[in-house]
């Protein structure tokens, strides 16, 4: 099998060496660019697939989490005029996700005093190869900075609905002193409604571009893209040879 692609890292592109495959064809060489096409397209709808098998291999997602991960679409078809295929995950599906849309113990929130027959402490996992692990609080960080001190995870219902994972940010103040129902908050000791985080988790685009390289996705799209060549271009030849 010819090899007819390169890979480059540095840009998540895989490209075809369009020369070798005009060789190949001959005397057919005007259809280049439309075996290029063909290719490419299924090269595309085929690595889709294969990138959402494993993301759902490797994170332990739930039904609203494998909602968004499937949110990778092909943006851009390969025409004859530009042999270019783009997949794209973007908008919410490919923003920062929410603890919540993985694995997680207890389920529902416990608000008000029902936090009395709530759990001790929730559970999480992001990896299907890793245990549930506890949200027992501790430094809240984003972007390598430590903000402070959080409290133990808890879910919360927000007032668009959205059951999220958070923690209290011990100590800062929130201006927001009610519930969505109107309800007073709770107070710490001090008296103060303390502001909430949500646990940061990978996003869409994150979960997928791992796959992408860390478990060589981009080597089975290659591999595709290869294959795929040969046969159209065997197409295009046995057609051509039947007159």
């Amino acid at each position: 099998m010819s090899d007819f692609t390169w890979y480059d890292a540095g840009t998540t592109t895989i490209g075809v060496n369009a020369e070798e495959v005009s060789q190949r064809l001959g005397e057919l060489r005007r259809k280049t660019p439309a075996v290029i096409k063909v290719a490419v397209n299924a090269t595309a709808r085929e690595t889709r697939k294969e990138m959402l098998r494993r993301v759902l291999k490797r994170y332990a997602l739930t039904a609203k989490g494998k909602e968004r991960a499937k949110g990778l679409k092909q943006k851009v078809k390969a025409t004859n005029a530009d042999p270019a295929a783009v997949l794209w995950i973007g908008g919410i599906n490919g923003a920062r996700a929410d603890l919540s849309y993985f694995q997680h113990r207890v389920t529902v929130p416990h608000p008000g005093l029902s936090w009395q027959t709530g759990p001790t402490v929730f559970k999480a996992r992001v990896l299907r190869s890793g245990g549930l692990h506890d949200l027992g609080g501790g430094p809240i960080e984003r972007n390598g900075m430590t903000l402070g001190q959080g409290s133990k995870g808890f879910l919360a219902e927000f007032k668009s609905g959205h059951v999220g994972m958070i923690q209290r940010h011990i100590g800062a103040a929130s201006r927001e002193t009610t519930t969505k129902s109107g309800a007073r908050r709770w107070r710490s000791k001090s008296g103060v409604v303390e502001t909430t985080q949500t646990y940061g988790s990978p996003s869409g685009t994150a979960q997928h571009h791992t796959v992408w390289e860390k478990e060589d996705v981009h080597v089975y799209a290659e591999n595709t893209l290869n294959d795929r060549l040969e046969k159209q271009i065997a197409k295009v030849m046995a057609r051509a040879a039947k007159g």
